[in-house]
């Protein structure tokens, strides 16, 4: 919170912010960025939807200046065109880190930066703030990792409970009076006690659970283990040497391609986490995201596997559930002050929930991916402690943790990572920080000296680097498989109805056009991620607006009162709007009420089909101007999609959009101006909405009133057939153009096959369906390697 207060992010409710001696309003990112300070949140920043590259252009850094920072950071050579999503958590921190300083601000604000960085990566890191700051600038380090603290940091303020609980001058490897500030009054319990004692866990107790010769990939090769009953084994990896999808794979999230998992001597196949949870496998991940329902309640989240197994009946028991719940909370001593949304807790305590739900649930063995990442010392220890318990109570507990330091806490055994495979295992009482970090790196371990020489993994920070021709293909496949289902559908045009000509073509355009405009409306509510039911009837209020004026008129008056049209409209999708951003009411909510309203102003403006438009205005759609296979209405799509389109899509203006539908909180801690690039979504989209209304008043030569409903079910198939995300941050209008001559095209053919048009709505379901269906399965695929 107090990062977030001095960036921008959040607005004090009291107090005053001064830098260099001067009182400063700082009341946006973009403010902070101006009063010289540049943060790395402890949430990564960067669009997951956009390339490193759009992502500096976002924030204005300089490409060249980026670069040099990446260079001293040692990520001299990530691919800059990869999309953020692709790369792993480390590579994500040092490119978030080298645009903090790209910005060359005088204070750096670094929240957790090195929480998830590997110890070698956190020396370079070290190194480069060390220069730094004898060149004369200020670092603010917030950090749980008490020993970065003391090697870095000149003063140290300790917070507690939001308060100030002291301020001291840090020593390397004398930190009690640090921890002493953080704990308060809680007793700080001996280290030692908590290393655990190989006699408490004899070798020859049964296995809880077993891994055999896993393979996925390149990821994982031959890993195999055992958690033994009552033990604790630790996994020591450096970033991306495959421990993330061994976690995976044995809880059930990927399967791998070969290998064997056996539950207590019994082998079993995972299709899914559910059925790792059935068989007493659990995980708790890293990402509190991933795990946790932020909008629900501590009683909820902790007691929702018991959902599994409700009484009879199909009934919730629900004082035992409590009695439960309140034992796990008790149990873990969670913060229950903020019971009515788990987001409103600390990442410690939302830990806490995390591991309390598996308490009050039940299971057998324990996978706990880098539990206390992000957490304070006293919930740490907690953590720690109640592992202990869990182990000592007869659970198998497998855990990796990235801070090497604190393997021996907590660990019985451990095995070493490296490039994808086992290359190491040492009882905890040998494995220091400097054992485990020759064995992480691949090299002879003093304690354990049959550890393979692997080599390092090529670019293990970053994706592989692939060429410019294969990244076009790999990004635009959907579009590409688009456009070739359009030429698929348009030879079998061509088949059935050989004596196709130009003037089919130009009724193909005519009739694809206003469904093409309203899909361009859709896309960029879409894109933001949003959604626009209105549009429909905004197309509606168009046509016969339109219609209604230019009854009379002639073709200069039409063309005049056109932009007029265009304007209305656009100050229309402004409204909506602006009633969803500050309503805060859901998209969907706000957007389903304004079609009500718009449809009853198209129908106060013209009761019934009427109205008209002269035969020139009406010849710039339906005529064919160039040459007689090129119709107007195709050039007119082109065109006024490119002009508005083309110029916004690489600015900062276009990058907004996509960076509000990928990542809301990452672009507003960017410095996108959030607000602004949703009214903008809004008002362009009340544009085409009003530019497709035009387009069906020049098809038609009237206005019809009651045509929205199924134009906005035509828009959103279009948008989803044309690749777009419907949860947003990915698209673009090349797949949905296509999109909308396919469902024309499709139109017109059950026409000349005798088939009734009505059946085109059931074709165009059935399609959305399909999209739908084939993306979530190449999504699953991606997912499982």
């Amino acid at each position: 919170t107090l990062v977030k207060i001095l960036t921008g992010v959040v607005r004090p409710d009291a107090g005053t912010i001064a830098v260099a001696g001067r009182a400063r309003a700082i009341r946006s990112p973009a403010e902070a960025r101006e009063a010289g300070l540049s943060p790395v949140h402890q949430d990564c920043s960067l669009i997951p939807d956009l390339t490193l590259e759009q992502n500096f252009s976002l924030t204005g850094t300089p490409l060249t200046v980026v670069q040099r920072w990446l260079g001293e950071l040692g990520l001299g050579r990530v691919d800059i065109r990869a999309f953020a999503r692709d790369l792993p958590l480390a590579a994500l921190r040092v490119v978030d880190l080298a645009r903090a300083l790209a910005a060359d601000p005088q204070i750096l604000v670094l929240d957790e930066t090195t929480a998830a960085l590997p110890a070698d990566l956190t020396e370079t890191v070290f190194q480069l703030l060390a220069r730094w700051r004898k060149a004369g600038r200020s670092l603010l380090f917030i950090s749980h990792r008490l020993a970065d603290v003391s090697a870095i940091c000149d003063s140290v303020t300790v917070l507690r409970d939001g308060v100030t609980a002291g301020v001291v001058r840090p020593v390397r490897g004398h930190e009690d009076e640090i921890v002493d500030l953080m704990l308060g009054d809680v007793p700080r319990a001996s280290a030692a006690a908590a290393v655990a004692s190989p006699d408490l866990h004899p070798s020859d107790q049964p296995a809880a659970l077993e891994a055999r010769a896993l393979q996925f990939g390149a990821a994982l090769r031959n890993v195999s283990l055992e958690v033994r009953r009552g033990e604790i084994l630790g996994v020591a990896a450096l970033e991306g040497q495959g421990q993330k999808e061994l976690f995976d794979c044995l809880a059930g999230v990927r399967r791998p391609k070969s290998g064997e998992i056996r539950i207590e001597g019994r082998p079993c196949r995972f299709g899914d986490p559910g059925d790792a949870i059935a068989q007493g496998v659990v995980l708790v991940p890293a990402d509190r995201a991933q795990a946790l329902l932020h909008l629900r309640s501590i009683r909820e989240n902790i007691a929702l596997p018991m959902v599994r197994r409700p009484a009879s009946w199909g009934l919730i028991d629900l004082a035992r559930e409590g009695r439960r719940v309140e034992q796990a909370s008790a149990r873990l001593e969670i913060d229950t002050r903020a019971q009515s949304e788990v987001r409103r807790l600390s990442g410690g305590n939302q830990q806490k929930v995390m591991i309390g739900r598996w308490l009050a649930s039940g299971f057998k063995t324990l996978l706990c991916f880098d539990p206390t990442r992000g957490i304070d010392i006293g919930t740490k220890r907690q953590i720690y402690g109640l592992l202990r318990e869990i182990a000592a109570g007869g659970a198998g507990v497998l855990i990796f943790t990235s801070e090497l330091s604190e393997i021996q806490l907590v660990c019985d055994r451990v095995i070493v990572m490296f490039d994808g495979a086992v290359v190491g295992e040492m009882p905890a009482r040998a494995a220091d920080v400097a054992t485990l970090l020759r064995a992480a790196h691949g090299a002879p371990s003093v304690h354990e000296p049959t550890l393979s020489h692997a080599s390092p993994r090529a670019a293990a920070l970053g994706p592989p680097t692939v060429s410019r021709s294969w990244r076009l293909i790999s990004r635009n496949w959907w579009t590409m498989g688009v456009y070739a289902l359009l030429g698929a559908l348009f030879l079998f045009t061509l088949a059935v109805n050989p004596r196709y000509g130009a003037y089919d073509l130009r009724t193909l355009a005519l009739a694809a056009l206003p469904a093409a405009l309203a899909a361009v409306a859709e896309v960029f509510v879409v894109l933001v991620g949003g959604i626009d039911l209105s549009v429909g009837a905004l197309l509606a209020v168009a046509n016969v607006l339109a219609a209604s004026l230019m009854a009379q008129a002639d073709f200069a008056e039409s063309l005049l009162l056109a932009i007029v049209v265009l304007a209305a409209l656009t100050g229309a999708g402004l409204l909506n709007g602006l009633l969803i951003v500050f309503t805060r009411v859901p998209d969907i909510v706000v957007t389903l009420a304004t079609s009500f309203v718009w449809s009853g102003v198209a129908l106060l403006i013209l009761g019934q089909t009427g109205g008209g438009a002269p035969d020139d205005f009406q010849a710039l759609a339906t005529g064919a101007f160039i040459v007689p296979w090129l119709p107007n209405a195709l050039v007119m799509l082109v065109i006024l999609v490119a002009v508005v389109w083309l110029p916004i899509r690489s600015r900062p203006i276009g990058l907004s959009l996509f960076a509000t539908g990928s990542d809301r909180q990452a672009a507003i801690r960017s410095g996108v101006n959030v607000v602004r690039a949703r009214l903008t979504a809004y008002a362009l989209s009340g544009f085409f909405s009003g530019a497709a209304g035009l387009a069906l008043t020049m098809s038609t030569g009237a206005g019809d009133p009651l045509v929205g409903a199924t134009f906005t079910l035509t828009a959103i198939a279009t948008v989803a057939l044309g690749g777009v995300n419907l949860a947003g941050g990915r698209g673009g209008m090349l797949g949905p153009l296509a999109a909308a001559y396919v469902l024309a095209l499709i139109s017109s053919d059950l026409v000349f096959l005798g088939v009734s048009p009505s059946y085109s709505q059931v074709i165009q379901g059935a399609m959305v369906v399909l999209v739908v269906m084939a993306r979530g399965l190449a999504a699953l695929r991606r997912s499982a390697g």
